[in-house]
């Protein structure tokens, strides 16, 4: 390229316009994904025709640090959706004389926004992927000097990433697979360039596929929420650099072999010692109670197991499988786990656990057991789908992920699907749900009852499927204490379905868990140690006959029975529970709604004659307003119940 000056590129004189008629007669036509509507205020009318293509619909031009330009990309919208980006580059041809030509720059390219950098010399960075995101970004963020490289995801390697030298850097990715890799590139390229720190952006779900920050934002989030990601993003620990990796003599990468991560020959290492080297940078931590748990990173996200879980094992093989192409013997695997589990025990902190619910400082999270670990946290003033929550989440075996909440909903919409005789009945349904989803009881029992071909079990799983989706939504009666405390140590919610009877044992049990009375069980396969669960959990019930016959076990309770269904009113499966998938976000989003209300309010609300269950009183009356209800509505109603049990 020339190092004589070049002029603006907007407008072009009549003799370089002309110059472009001579250039390349072919291009290839490439296959694209569908545009975004062009901006308004693209300058097309001073852009030069392609000789196959025309017009462009937009253009983004590089300068140099004095702000000359050096090249341009520009936009050609085709036929069937497709988008043509050739490059426009102001070269200098054979005879000395400079003309325009769609031709690619020569590599390293230059950075979009290098010219802004010059002047910002002390400014953080921000990288997102392609010219048009880099505009919007800039809207967003005027305090970041916002670039991309040229080529998309694919040719970061053709960028000169050298002037992010000591800069602070944060790079916000396309939300998919390709923005994932070209962050995760991006981030090395600039550390390679002794870049101060770099961080990258972590989209949490409920943003579309593709969606970048030139794209308006999902309904859930809103534009005023976009900037707590970037604060998330820069609440973590910094991107570190990728080790070296051993190169063949054809320049490519080996995995190392077990000998080679041994060290020298008269210092090998044992497997158990390859398997501790694999665990190293894992967060090893236990509970109040000594049982020991690993924070692993996976992706983009961390997640919590125990030790001894198949979950962590796998991990461990797995990691070690990457780094040595083979599997750990047994006997390795196994003492490495109890080295493990010493040391979380010892060496590491304590945390408490949560399953599927919990509290921080007075704010609810929710986990929303999705492919991506992200948590819905609810405070006073509403509620938000967030990552890196404070609260550690286990997840047990069979756990499924809550729907998606929907802002504007309403809990009306429940009254589909359940087989309710009246209001009252309706608001015991809905009072026991909000009440689940507040992380401390102690909680009523729901007792659904009624006759064959009432829907008891198919209102218990709609329920269930609000606060607490499981592979295993409704349980037979178990046959002793410990099938009870593993129902209730593997998810938060507890159901038992088509109930005949309510024997002693499980009465007892049944209350001691819903009020948080300890309750213990002989462990399998000792003489002395025991189980010792001290949590409290929601319970579902329903059967035949009326369970709640003790008088203990009924001022827990909420009994609701329900009507025989006409046959003109029956509905299959199929439809059925289609029509609850699409309502259910709505209907949840309503109960988040119910509860940030209740946080509200809750310290403010006063009740004259409080029954037994006064936490669950005063929880359900301080939601009234999200719900729907006039002011004392539950209460009456409450007691209408009470007095009828």
């Amino acid at each position: 390229m020339t190092e004589a000056p070049i002029p603006p590129f907007d407008p072009l004189s009549e003799e370089e316009v002309a110059a472009v008629a001579t250039a390349a007669k072919t291009m290839p036509q490439g296959d694209w994904r569908p545009i975004q509507p062009v901006p308004k205020d693209a300058p097309r009318k001073h852009l030069p025709p392609h000789p196959k293509y025309g017009k462009p619909t937009a253009w983004w031009s590089y300068k140099d640090t004095t702000g000359r330009l050096l090249f341009a990309t520009c936009r050609f919208e085709l036929p069937g959706g497709k988008k043509h980006v050739p490059y426009l580059t102001f070269c200098e041809a054979a005879d000395g004389r400079r003309e325009w030509r769609w031709k690619g720059p020569p590599a390293p390219r230059p950075l979009y926004g290098l010219d802004k950098l010059a002047v910002r010399p002390d400014a953080p960075v921000l990288i997102v992927e392609g010219e048009k995101t880099v505009n919007a970004a800039a809207n967003l963020f005027p305090d970041y000097v916002c670039v991309t490289s040229s080529g998309g995801a694919n040719a970061a390697d053709k960028t000169d990433w050298s002037p992010l030298t000591g800069r602070r850097v944060v790079i916000w990715p396309d939300n998919d697979e390709k923005g994932q890799k070209y962050a995760a590139e991006v981030a090395q390229l600039v550390l390679a360039r002794d870049a101060g720190e770099v961080r990258i952006v972590k989209i949490p779900p409920g943003f579309p596929r593709r969606w970048d920050l030139a794209d308006p934002p999902p309904p859930l989030w809103g534009a005023q929420k976009i900037p707590q990601l970037f604060r998330e993003a820069l609440s973590v620990a910094p991107i570190e650099p990728c080790a070296d990796t051993p190169e063949t003599e054809t320049g490519a990468t080996e995995p190392a072999t077990p000998a080679d991560a041994a060290g020298v020959a008269d210092e090998k290492k044992t497997q158990r010692d390859l398997v501790l080297d694999c665990a190293k940078g894992i967060e090893l931590w236990h509970d109040p109670d000594g049982e020991t748990y690993a924070t692993v990173s996976v992706q983009s996200h961390k997640e919590h197991h125990r030790v001894r879980s198949k979950v962590f094992r796998n991990f461990l093989c797995h990691a070690f499988y990457v780094k040595f192409r083979g599997a750990p013997a047994a006997q390795a695997m196994e003492e490495a786990l109890r080295v493990l589990e010493a040391q979380a025990r010892f060496e590491g902190r304590e945390h408490i656990p949560a399953v599927r619910v919990g509290e921080w400082n007075g704010t609810i999270y929710l986990d929303c057991a999705d492919k991506d670990w992200n948590v819905i946290e609810i405070t006073p003033n509403g509620w938000y789908v967030v990552s890196e929550p404070p609260v550690r989440f286990i997840r047990p075996r069979g756990l499924r992920p809550l729907p998606v909440p929907m802002a504007g909903g309403s809990v009306d919409e429940l009254k589909r699907f359940v087989n309710v005789a009246s209001d009252d009945d309706f608001k015991m349904l809905v009072a026991w749900v909000v009440m689940a989803l507040k992380p401390r009881g102690p909680y009523p029992i729901l007792c659904l009852g009624g006759e064959h071909g009432t829907a008891k079990s198919t209102a218990e799983r709609v329920l269930r499927n609000l606060i607490d989706p499981s592979a295993a939504s409704l349980r037979s009666l178990p046959r002793e204490g410990r099938d009870l405390l593993i129902a209730a140590r593997n998810g938060w919610c507890i159901g038992f379905d088509n109930l005949s009877r309510l024997p002693e044992w499980l009465a007892d049990g049944l209350c001691q868990i819903a009020t948080g009375a300890g309750y213990a069980a002989r462990e399998l396969y000792s003489d002395a140690e025991e189980i010792i669960f001290e949590a409290m959990r929601p319970i579902l019930l329903n059967g035949i006959p009326h369970l709640a016959v003790r008088g203990d076990v009924a001022d827990r309770t909420l009994p609701v029975t329900l009507p025989k269904i006409p046959k003109n009113k029956r509905r299959s499966e199929k439809h059925f529970w289609a029509d609850f998938n699409v309502a259910s976000g709505r209907i949840f989003g309503a109960f988040l709604s119910a509860v940030s209300c209740a946080l509200r309010r809750e310290d403010g609300i006063e009740i004259h004659d409080l029954p037994r269950m006064a936490d669950f009183a005063l929880w359900v009356t301080a939601a009234e307003p999200a719900l729907g209800w006039k002011e004392g509505s539950f209460m009456a109603a409450y007691r209408r119940n009470l007095d009828a049990a």
